[in-house]
Formats: structure tokens, sequence, C-alpha cells
């Protein structure tokens, strides 16, 4: 970079740089020791002496060729040059913003893993229904319109994720849990991984409502367990890990052909009354979301 001259007045400085950038020169600006000056540097040092010569031309007031035209052409990509600048900064800001919320250090999945090992002791681990009746889908034969959830009580979409039905039953999906679950939380921040139990939750839990719609209409929806959202977490970095690599975050091929098995063996029967629709209901939910994940990104980026 080399410094050509100065100029005086900011119009002086406006116009010569967009008349730069429509001869191929790309300057910058700098404060020197005169203070109603500032002085003109080049980026290119190729471009040295053409843009001395182009600079003296300037501020001598010698017609140079096709300058008005070159102003119109100069003034257009300058404000282009502005508006990609101001897109990288706010790709860098966003950059900081995902960085910063990388640093998570899983403590929404410790809270849920905390709430479901005292529900699973309230409940005595599916024994005591009653105690925690109030947070199954409903406490009724299931009906489509959902009675509980229409008269307000909303929780009911999530709280089944809590309950689980015997002391494997809570082991596993709290080990499986805190192993997934904070890959993602670790990696995505707190508020990403909370939302994503949310929906994951709601998804999940619906799909096995749909099931006992469809095959036990008259039965009450008795089911719970994190495992829905377990498949929702593997659908989430099996997609991700595929679409976006660059973001860490994914799974070995051991343990997703692992799951992915014991999501086919609980449809079998062979391992005894599992919530299969939400194992599968949670999984497409999490495939689902990565993409919308990436997209989102790539807007956010645009903004």
């Amino acid at each position: 970079m080399r410094k050509i001259g100065q100029v005086t007045r900011k119009t002086e400085a406006e116009n010569f740089e967009a008349l730069a950038l429509a001869k191929g020169i790309r300057i910058t600006f700098r404060e020197g020791s005169d203070p109603a000056a500032r002085e003109v540097w080049v980026q290119d040092d190729s471009k040295v002496a053409e843009a001395k010569d182009l600079l003296q031309r300037f501020l001598s007031g010698e017609k140079v060729d096709g300058l008005d035209e070159a102003m119109r052409r100069g003034a257009a990509l300058k404000k282009q040059k502005e508006a990609l600048d101001a897109q990288y900064k706010r790709r860098i800001q966003l950059a900081r913003k995902r960085a910063r919320a990388a640093n998570g250090t899983g403590q929404v999945a410790t809270v849920i893993i905390g709430i479901s090992a005292v529900i699973g002791v309230l409940s005595g681990l599916g024994s005591n229904i009653g105690r925690i009746a109030f947070l199954l889908l409903s406490e009724q034969p299931v009906q489509f319109h959902l009675p509980e959830i229409m008269a307000g009580q909303v929780w009911r979409l999530i709280t089944p994720a809590f309950l689980h039905f015997g002391i494997l039953h809570l082991l596993f999906n709290l080990y499986m849990f805190y192993w997934l679950g904070r890959l993602v939380e670790v990696r995505k921040g707190a508020r990403f991984f909370l939302l994503f139990f949310l929906t994951a939750a709601v998804a999940s839990n619906l799909a096995q409502y749909g099931w006992y719609l469809w095959k036990q209409p008259m039965a009450p929806p008795l089911f719970g367990g994190l495992s829905g959202v377990l498949y929702a977490l593997l659908g989430y970095v099996w997609i991700k890990g595929r679409i976006d690599p660059g973001d860490r975050i994914g799974i070995d091929r051991a343990n997703l052909l692992f799951l992915l098995a014991w999501l086919v063996l609980g449809f079998t029967g062979a391992a005894g009354p599992i919530a299969n629709f939400a194992h599968l209901g949670g999984l497409v939910w999490g495939m689902i979301y990565a993409p919308l994940d990436v997209a989102w990104f790539e807007i956010s980026k645009r903004r």
C-alpha cells in the first residue's frame, strides 16, 4: 500500500474514490498531519503510477476522458462495495454470536435429566401414576380434539417426555440423553437446545398419541419417556453431520446403526411394549430440523 497524495474536501474524496473504482483502482483514506486533509493510499502497488497520474489530473481540474460516466459507474461500484462490506460485517457478527452460543455447558440437558429422575421417584417409576397423572398427555380415552389441551393444559404436550416406567427404562434414557443432549447443547447453545427439546417432545408425543387414536381409541394414552426426544436428537445429528459437517455435529456409524436397529426391533414387538411411534415421530422431526437449521443460518447471513 502506497501513499500518492491527499485531498482537502470530503466531496473531492468521494468523487475521486468513485473515479478510481471505475478505473479499477482500490484506494483508502487516512487522516494526515493536516486535520483538513485526507491522505490517499493505493492498495495495489502495481496501480501506484496510474493512480498518482489520475489524482494529479483530477486535482488540477484537467478534463479526464469519460469522467462523468466514470463517476456514475464508480458511484454504483462504491455502493455495491459498501453493501458487500456491510454483509460481511453481519456475517462476522453472526459467526461470533454462534461461537458464543456454542459455549454451552450442558446445563439444560442436566436439568431435564434431573426433572426426569425426580418424577421417576415420585411416580414409583410408573407404579403410582395417580401422583403424576396431570403430566400425561391425556387422562381420558383418546379423542381427536385433545380435551385437556383445549382446556388450556398445554404442558401435557411436553411432560410425557419426563415420565418413565421401570428402572431400566429410566437409566437407559437418561444415559443416552446425557450423551446426545450434551453433544448438541454444548455445540449449539442452551437456547437452541431448549427450543429443540420442546418441539421434539411435542412432535414425538403427538405421534404416539396419533397411534393410540388409530389403534386404541378407547384406551387412555399411557406412555412416556425421553426416548422420543432421543430419536429426534439422533435424526438431527445424523442429518446435520451429513449436510453441514463443518458444524462438528455428527454420530459414528456404530451408534447410529445400534439406535436404528433398536427402533426397528421395537416395531417387531420383541422388546415388549414400547412407544414406537414416539420414536419414529421424534426421528423424523430431528431429520427435518437439521436442514431447517442450516437454511435458517443461510438466511441469517444474507439479512
